[in-house]
């Protein structure tokens, strides 16, 4: 039972300490900082840019980390990882000292879309979870409703970004438990080693010798059972896979697109 309490006692702590780290940290952001929204191509109405922006930077500040859309008409030879990643770093976005950040990039005339990332957003925006991302606003962008396709991105990524933080702080705790049962089993193994009676490992040592002898074996294949079943790939587009790039001051940016 003693054990029991300092566990819940450690978990709480910990608990708490990451709950307080997430709200406490309030400033992050580069002073005036710039609209979260930039359209160069002006593809967005500009009623639903206001809003778009508005929620762009509510999930920003809520969850420390730098949410932006842009949309570009030509990017010429420039991969879309590098356009999105020089923007970002040349315009003072991210949050923190690492300059956590993700970006919705849009290039009209090459048709790319891309979902850039850097500091911890390059662990939230894994190559896996960057292409299940862009699926959820694909066929707004393909049918050309770019304001919808980045109202998704914006509530899509607040989930991603919340469901980052909760594992975060509740993983904590679980490896300071996972340590103190360790710390436990070696004492343990130090108690046992003073005990005279001890469970023997293996049936042959409770064995009379010469009791036991195997006149025959055999080994019969009986029969196999072969199933086949198709296996359905859904094309979404052209998907670039994974794409990375530092910048010339060092900043590493990563993420996901394809052309639409």
């Amino acid at each position: 039972k003693r054990i029991l309490s300092i566990l819940a006692v450690a978990f709480i702590i910990v608990a708490n300490m990451a709950v307080f780290a997430f709200a406490a940290d309030t400033e992050g952001f580069k002073a005036n900082h710039p609209a979260r929204v930039v359209d160069e191509a002006n593809i967005i109405p500009d009623g639903e840019e206001k809003e778009i922006q508005t929620l762009l930077d509510q999930i920003s500040e809520k969850r420390k980390m730098d949410v932006i859309v842009l949309t570009v008409e030509d990017i010429g030879e420039t991969p879309p990882v590098v356009y999105s990643g020089d923007y970002f770093e040349q315009h003072g976005y991210g949050y923190g000292e690492n300059r956590d950040g993700i970006i919705l990039f849009i290039a009209m005339n090459s048709r790319d879309v891309f979902v850039n990332s850097t500091g911890k957003g390059e662990k939230i925006i894994t190559e896996e979870e960057g292409n299940l991302l862009i699926d959820t606003f694909y066929d707004d962008l393909v049918a050309g409703n770019y304001a919808s396709a980045c109202k998704t991105f914006a509530t899509e990524t607040d989930s991603l970004i919340k469901s980052f933080n909760l594992r975060a702080v509740f993983l904590a705790p679980v490896s300071m438990i996972v340590g103190l049962i360790g710390s436990l089993g070696k004492v343990s193994g130090l108690k046992s080693k003073h005990e005279t009676v001890r469970l023997k490992p293996k049936a042959s040592n409770y064995q009379v010798e010469g009791s036991l002898n195997l006149i025959t074996k055999t080994d019969d294949f009986l029969y196999n059972n072969i199933s086949r079943a198709p296996i359905v790939i859904e094309s979404r587009g052209s998907g670039s896979g994974g794409a990375s790039y530092t910048s010339s001051s060092g900043t590493h940016f990563s993420g996901v697109g394809r052309k639409f």
